[in-house]
């Protein structure tokens, strides 16, 4: 009796320091709040550098530079415009450097309606240090379509954007004051944000053998306020083999015919071998390749096919893409569906686990450096911090009710999260245990509010098992495409 009982008390002990560890010292406690602009989908809080500056996109086109330590804001960037216009932005926030100008921070912002024709897409590059306009595009025609990406070698923009029923893919030159290298237009269908990967072992497609340049991939986008989902593509761009900068060896090749669109950008991983997309009917698609595979390429049918619940309207996708774990080769996919769900994948779109919320996820998921916890919020701005393995819910807080649907920034520590909710409010949670940023040497514009212990949200944890195209440059050239009904 005595070894029973001692045996009984170890199991509770163990069990008891395991929970406890579940729930760093100081997680989801609220550091500071600052008064921004309202944060729409698709916008973004961003980290540059070694958390130096929490950078955050707005819907009304500004962009807000604040010290990770206190709120406070470094800088403020105001897109030019003019007095008949309207701004706005889905864009969020993407990094680039390269000998020419250095460090550099894009971001994209839209003049005139996204429901109405005509309307038109500027990006720009800021100094992320002050913000200094380092240029900015001539206005491309068509609302810009989330965020761009840049080259590895930051030489090179690539950016989607729309009228009401087409649209446009265009490089930009980075060195050469965002000046366009090439534009390519389709009349049939709006464009999706486009995904990019760097240095891939490969192009993953026929014809794209051997090459190494980065591969950008994006589809079809639903019309707004379309429902159903008609005839779809998607497509691929490449730099060519020993590219020496003239356009007319720039093309963009269809990859393949398929009755899925997207509002979000496809995950490419494992090389450049392996690509999943978030799609419409609140599905998803992965191709799972491999080096000298020819079945599984990114222009073939797609290896696997997952569907949740409808959301509403039923042909709705997820809206924000997959978040990946640390492991490049093969990670693990967390992300909300067009229903109130949040689910894990493996790499090979697996379902790992699934939690049913109360309100649909919006945002990107984040998963910490160690790959132990991820974190993602629901509308209402409820925070979820999950254990990766198991799906067991760690802690959870609120933010306060105000609807939170833009991606939201962690430090490179893992110790910070950065939400920035409708009103434009942005809140900083410390989300692991660890020191406060350090004070930041940029100088202040605006002070923020710092948040006394008496007024931290509530937190409550949670211990359960539970073919090929070819154009001129800078030359619309329309992408005629038959319809197909592969998958």
């Amino acid at each position: 009796m005595i070894r029973l009982a001692l045996l009984l008390f170890i199991a509770a002990f163990t069990a008891a320091f395991t929970a406890a560890k579940l729930l760093p010292r100081n997680a989801g406690e609220l550091i500071w709040e600052a008064q921004t602009d309202p944060a729409s989908q698709k916008n973004e809080c961003a980290m540059y550098g070694d958390d130096e500056l929490v950078i955050c996109s707005t819907r009304p086109g500004n962009v807000f530079a604040l010290r990770p330590n206190d709120g406070t804001t470094a800088w403020k960037h105001e897109p030019a415009s003019s007095p008949d216009e309207t701004i706005f932005s889905a864009s969020g926030i993407a990094f680039g450097e390269n000998p020419t100008i250095g460090k550099y921070m894009i971001h994209a912002v839209s003049e005139g309606f996204a429901r109405f024709d005509p309307s038109s897409c500027v990006v720009y590059a800021l100094n992320p240090i002050n913000g200094e306009v380092l240029w900015n595009s001539e206005k491309l025609e068509g609302a810009c379509s989330g965020t761009p990406v840049v080259s590895e070698d930051g030489v090179y923009v690539f950016v989607t954007h729309n009228l009401v029923g087409s649209g446009t893919f265009t490089v930009l030159v980075a060195n050469l004051a965002g000046l366009p290298l090439l534009s390519k237009h389709d009349p049939n269908q709006p464009f999706s944000p486009p995904g990019i990967f760097h240095n891939p072992l490969e192009g993953y497609y026929q014809g794209g053998s051997g090459n190494r340049n980065d591969i950008v991939v994006w589809a079809y986008q639903p019309k707004i306020d379309e429902v159903g989902v008609g005839t779809s593509s998607v497509f691929v761009f490449q730099l060519p083999i020993g590219f020496q900068g003239e356009p007319n060896d720039l093309r963009v090749r269809i990859l393949n015919g398929v009755t899925w669109q997207t509002q979000t950008a496809p995950r490419i991983f494992n090389q450049g071998y392996s690509m999943n997309f978030a799609v419409t009917k609140n599905s998803y698609r992965s191709w799972n390749g491999d080096f000298g595979d020819t079945v599984n390429r990114f222009d073939k049918r797609a290896s696997k096919s997952v569907e949740f619940v409808r959301g509403d309207p039923k042909s709705q996708a997820p809206f924000a893409a997959l978040e990946m774990s640390s492991d490049s080769s093969a990670p693990m996919f967390f992300g909300g569906t067009a229903a109130p769900i949040f689910v894990a994948f493996d790499s090979r779109l697996e379902e790992m686990w699934s939690i049913n919320v109360t309100f649909p996820v919006h945002a990107e998921a984040r998963v910490s450096p160690d790959d132990e916890t991820v974190y993602f919020v629901e509308r209402n701005g409820k925070v979820h911090a999950i254990d990766v393995e198991t799906g067991d819910t760690r802690w959870e807080v609120s933010l306060g009710g105000i609807p939170v649907v833009s991606n939201f920034g962690q430090s490179k520590s893992g110790k910070f999260l950065y939400f920035n909710d409708q009103s434009g409010t942005v809140k900083a949670l410390q989300v692991a245990d660890g020191p406060s940023p350090a004070p930041s040497a940029f100088p202040s514009i605006s002070p923020s509010k710092f948040v006394p212990p008496t007024e931290f949200p509530s937190i409550t944890q949670t211990v359960s098992p539970s073919s090929s195209l070819s154009s001129s440059p800078t030359t619309r050239v329309n992408l005629a495409l038959q319809p197909s009904s592969a998958p």
